[in-house]
This record gives structure tokens, C-alpha cells and sequence, in this order.
């Protein structure tokens, strides 16, 4: 009896998760990634077999997109704003400009802040503790993507005095699946509409104090001086084959996520992989291809829009 308790003992011991330091992150992160959809074993197989016959559960081919809604100037009081919809995606992005004191460590350029919150109607299907660990991951995946897109040359006013600081803030309204795409798009169109106040630093003839005259003319404004915004394409592996625009079904059985950055040329930025699962070369150059080709369109269909409304 002994010999066959002991053995019983080994055999629950290895079948329990490990329980090391990165073990746990990396559940962690996987789990907040997921959408946290409670999926049968026959819907995950319904999905998956249907990925890997090219016909999706929503009647879409791999690589088709949903179709998506950009509306700009949505927010009176902001410098810019867009709101994108992609079925029942919504995310909502504004811009605020304020003069501010530079960074130490950059006193002739300007500043700027990103910050992405859930709301409460879309923080329910990730749970309190998740949602803050969405947050905060894509409030840092948006920071990074605009750190080489605005101009912070060009935001500076009086060096070591007075800059202007952009204000990225966005909200997640409600999320249906390809949450970091929508978020770049809506990004992409509210900083292409953001203007700045027209400013003039003049002296005062008793102290020599500069002052920073600022109009209050809402016709008196310019562009906010951007380098090259990317927009990014997310990929999804299921099963063998990958998809484009996974809905928050497909999320939930997939093995792997990759996400390229791509500027309006098709020239890939960067790169994030998320998931535990692999992905070979070849199917990872083949990724790039569709990445780079589709990146583009994006960013024409997104500009195509815009420039409907400013009409």
C-alpha cells in the first residue's frame, strides 16, 4: 500500500503547473492577454477547423478585415480627437496640448504622455485585476509606438523654460477582438488632426522677462509637426494558419500573437509577439509580407476617411 501511495503522490506532483517565478509571470500575462471568453471545447474546435478551412466563423476569408468607422473632432475641448468603431470595438482617443516645464534631461525638446483606461462596460470581460494589467500594458506598447512619431524638436517654446506637452489619453469603450489595432488607428487620426495655438515669446522692456503670448483665436492654429505615425497590423496564429483582425472569439484559441508596427510606406517598425506559442521562419516571413502590404492600405483607407471630413 505504501509503494502505490507514494506513487500517486509523484504522479499529482508532476502533473501540477510550475510554480517558478517566470512560470507565473507568463501565465499572468497570458491570461491578461486573453479575452477571458468561456469557450466549449466544440466552439474553440469549430473555430479552429474553420480558420484552417479559410472560412471564419463570421464568414470571413484568413486575411479579410472588418470593416471600420473613423470620425474625427469628436471631442469640442480637445486639440484633436477620433473614435474608431470595429463591430463592437469602440475606442476613443483624444489629444491635449499644455505649456509645460521641459524634461532635465531634454531642455530643448517637449513632451509628451500616453495613457489607455478601460471602461467599465469593457473592464467587465477582463475582470478588475486584469483590466488594470491591460492598461497598463497597452498605455506602454503606445508610448513606445510614439516615441519616434512626434516631433519634440518642434514643441519646444523658451529652451529650459516653456514647451508644449501632448497628452495622448484614450478610452476603451467596449472591445470585440483586435483591441492594439483599433487603439493605433485611433491614434493615427486623432494626432493628424491636432493642431497647436499660435504662441509669441516677447520680452518685457523693464525686467527682460520672456513671456509666451499665447492666442486664444481658434482659427489661429497649426499642425502638430509629426515624423511618421505607425499603424499596427496584429496576426493571429490558430492551429497551423493565422488570421488578420481576430474577433475576441479567435483571441481565445490562438497560440500566439504577433503585432507589426508599420509607417504609410509598409516599412515594419517593430515587432511584439505575445503568447506562448511558436512560430516558424517561413510562416513568420509570410506574416511580414501580408503585414507590410496591409499596413498600407490601412493607413490609406484611415487618411481616406479623414479627409472626407474635413471637406
Amino acid at each position: 500500500l505504501l509503494p502505490l501511495l507514494l506513487l500517486l503522490l509523484l504522479l499529482r506532483s508532476r502533473s501540477r503547473s510550475c510554480s517558478c517565478s517566470s512560470c507565473r509571470r507568463r501565465r499572468r500575462r497570458t491570461k491578461a492577454m486573453a479575452t477571458n471568453l468561456l469557450l466549449s471545447a466544440s466552439e474553440r474546435k469549430y473555430i479552429s477547423s474553420g480558420v484552417q478551412e479559410n472560412i471564419r466563423s463570421d464568414g470571413r476569408h484568413r486575411m479579410d478585415q472588418r470593416f471600420f468607422d473613423v470620425k474625427t473632432n469628436v471631442i469640442l475641448n480637445a486639440n484633436g480627437s477620433a473614435q474608431i468603431q470595429i463591430d463592437r470595438t469602440d475606442v476613443l482617443v483624444a489629444v491635449k496640448i499644455s505649456i509645460e516645464e521641459p524634461a532635465v534631461s531634454t531642455p530643448r525638446k517637449g513632451r509628451f504622455e500616453c495613457s489607455v483606461e478601460c471602461a467599465s462596460s469593457a473592464s467587465m470581460r477582463f475582470g478588475d485585476k486584469g483590466a488594470r494589467i491591460l492598461n497598463s500594458q497597452l498605455t506602454s506598447a503606445l508610448q513606445k509606438m510614439l516615441e519616434a512619431s512626434i516631433d519634440l524638436d518642434a514643441l519646444c517654446i523658451v529652451p529650459r523654460k516653456q514647451c508644449w506637452a501632448v497628452f495622448v489619453d484614450a478610452v476603451v469603450l467596449d472591445s470585440s477582438g483586435n483591441l492594439s489595432d483599433a487603439l493605433s488607428m485611433a491614434t493615427y487620426a486623432a494626432l493628424k488632426t491636432t493642431t497647436l495655438p499660435v504662441v509669441e515669446v516677447v520680452k518685457a522692456e523693464e525686467s527682460n522677462e520672456i513671456i509666451v503670448e499665447v492666442s486664444e483665436d481658434p482659427f489661429e492654429t497649426t499642425p502638430l509637426k509629426l515624423l511618421d505615425v505607425p499603424v499596427t497590423v496584429t496576426l493571429t496564429k490558430i492551429g497551423s494558419s493565422f488570421v488578420m483582425d481576430a474577433t475576441a472569439e479567435e483571441e481565445s484559441c490562438m497560440s500566439a500573437m504577433v503585432t507589426f508596427g508599420t509607417d504609410s510606406n509598409g516599412k515594419i517598425c517593430f515587432t511584439r509577439k505575445r503568447g506562448i506559442g511558436g512560430i516558424s521562419e517561413k510562416l513568420l516571413m509570410e506574416m511580414m509580407k501580408i503585414a507590410s502590404s496591409s499596413g498600407k492600405t490601412i493607413v490609406d483607407k484611415v487618411e481616406e476617411q479623414i479627409a472626407k471630413q474635413n471637406q
